[in-house]
């Protein structure tokens, strides 16, 4: 746990609890980026159909 160092005024972490919360870091970072390619997949789907809709009348 962190210790509370009253005549500096901060806080000490070991290393092993920085690394922790840079793993959490990453795996949150990986998440996020993880969810952005799903939305962005969904939305060049939905733009592709848009303009296979729009393109249909001329590829006859």
């Amino acid at each position: 746990m962190a210790k509370m160092d009253p005549a500096k005024n901060v806080f000490t972490f070991t290393n092993e609890e920085i690394m922790a919360q840079e793993k959490k870091n990453a795996m949150d970072r990986r998440k996020e980026v993880e969810s952005q390619k799903k939305e962005q997949k969904k939305v060049m789907q939905a733009a592709q159909k848009d303009l296979d809709k729009v393109l249909s009348p001329y590829s006859r």
